[in-house]
């Protein structure tokens, strides 16, 4: 799970008591996130923000050693994804959770794109996604990397149920992408 939270939007604090904060927009999936930590879960706190539906969720877990390794990430400033990594399912779930939208083309393929704007990020989530298990071809863009049909469908059941708040990107068609946005 530290895994695919730090693929997303985790980051680290601390030097020699290292702990893991994630910042989400989603009270559903804050809410999820510190129920998952279980006993490294620390604090959820709500940051008021000035548009509706814009509060920020930090969710923070104790410092504990075992998060200590997770600083080789951080090379020269920047994050980076050592290799190897072997994505499971449960990281690779809250990776998408975490950091994915999903969009639909032409014949309402669905499409989850990650935001990758470092070019060595970059380079490094194209090579963890490409040893993904179930297979995977990612493409990359500009400053993002995305995942497109067969692959989506397969690997959404890879990784298991929805995560509760963005059920959205769990949506194989438009209509249901929309309906579950729209109930959020």
């Amino acid at each position: 799970m530290v895994t695919g939270a730090l693929m997303g939007d985790g980051s680290l604090e601390g030097r020699e008591r290292t702990k893991l904060r994630i910042e989400t927009t989603t009270r559903e999936f804050a809410l999820w996130l510190h129920e998952q930590f279980d006993m490294a879960a620390g604090s959820l706190r709500r940051f008021p923000q000035d548009g509706p539906n814009q509060d920020v969720y930090r969710v923070s877990t104790i410092a504990h050693p075992e998060f200590n390794p997770y600083r080789d990430w951080y090379r020269d400033g920047e994050k980076r994804i050592p290799d190897p990594v072997q994505l499971r399912p449960a990281s690779a779930r809250v990776f998408v959770a975490c950091d994915s939208s999903l969009s639909f083309g032409g014949n309402d393929h669905p499409r989850l794109t990650f935001s990758a704007v470092d070019d060595g990020y970059r380079e490094d989530l194209v090579r963890t996604l490409s040893r993904l298990e179930i297979g995977t071809t990612p493409r990359v863009g500009s400053r993002r990397v995305s995942i497109d049909v067969p692959d989506v469908p397969r690997l959404l059941e890879w990784i298991g149920d929805p995560v509760p708040g963005v059920e959205h990107k769990w949506a194989t068609s438009q209509s249901d992408y929309d309906r579950l946005r729209d109930r959020q």
